[in-house]
């Protein structure tokens, strides 16, 4: 994560998100996940991605969601499926305070 978040040029988050938005749209239209209508282990990897720029640069995330809308759907459909949204309010990071931007 140093590699993308560090000290890189701007650019550098939209480059890695659209990498992963690539990577979705690769996969159809298929429904509100990247293989259908129910989440499976590559959407939770995908919140995992998410929550990790969230604690670390929370306010990148507004131009991540115009680069990688598909991303951006996908995470806010799993946040509101009720025992993710449950756990989230639950849960404490798992990084470090200095990794915060």
């Amino acid at each position: 994560w140093s590699e993308v978040f560090g000290k890189k040029p701007a650019d550098r988050i939209n480059r890695f998100v659209s990498v992963i938005e690539a990577g979705i749209k690769s996969q159809g239209e298929n429904g509100v996940y990247v293989f259908g209508e129910q989440p499976s282990y590559v959407d939770f990897s995908i919140l995992g991605g998410w929550l990790v720029m969230e604690f670390m640069m929370p306010g990148s995330l507004a131009n991540v969601r115009e680069v990688a809308p598909r991303f951006a759907a996908i995470v806010d459909a799993l946040k509101a499926r009720p025992k993710v949204a449950d756990f989230l309010t639950r849960c404490q990071p798992c990084l470090p305070e200095q990794f915060r931007s």
